[in-house]
């Protein structure tokens, strides 16, 4: 994906939760954006420091939180672990993120197995009864790993969706979603 269709597509995401872009990225601080958010089970609000080895938590409610260069809508009753403001564990729950780009992959470990990460906008659901697991990759490119680090699939474009079930993918498809305009959308 083009540098500018992706500044567009994180644009319309950012507005499309309410948030002004040129706010998000003002500064390179991390905040709070809106809602309520537990660092390591201490309520945060504004600007915070560093989540270095910190478990990340909302609780009833969805929490828009920018780290660095990356931006999240964070579900309610979601659990995250973040390591050197690098989110490297998704434990439970779901969260919308919109990752600045990157020189190295990032890796974000899963119950299902790895998401490798260079600059994309991605959904990810965590469904604990019934095991499963939703990708869908918004912007850009993702991959996702086995826990044995063998590529399971590579999710290129907009609106890739894979649903994983103890490490298999037992659905792969594309499906349209409303909050990115149609004009920014590659189909």
């Amino acid at each position: 994906m083009k540098r500018r269709d992706f500044c567009k597509t994180t644009g319309s995401i950012l507005l499309a939760w309410g948030i002004n872009p040129t706010t998000a990225f003002s500064n390179t601080k991390n905040k709070v954006l809106s809602g309520q958010l537990l660092v390591n089970n201490k309520l945060e609000a504004g600007s915070f420091e560093n989540l270095d080895n910190a478990l990340v938590t909302t609780q009833n409610s969805n929490v828009i939180v920018k780290v660095e260069n990356d931006v999240f809508l964070i579900r309610p009753n979601t659990k995250l672990k973040f390591t050197l403001n690098k989110m490297n564990e998704i434990i439970k729950g779901s969260f919308h993120g919109v990752f600045g780009k990157r020189e190295e992959e990032l890796l974000i470990k899963t119950p299902s197995g790895i998401i490798g990460i260079r600059g994309t906008a991605i959904y990810t659901d965590i469904d604990p009864q019934k095991k499963s697991y939703l990708l869908c990759n918004c912007a850009g490119q993702a991959v996702f790993y086995g826990n044995d680090k063998k590529l399971l699939k590579s999710l290129n474009g907009s609106h890739s969706v894979i649903t994983i079930t103890d490490q298999k993918i037992t659905n792969a498809s594309t499906f349209k979603h409303e909050a990115v305009p149609k004009k920014f959308r590659n189909k």
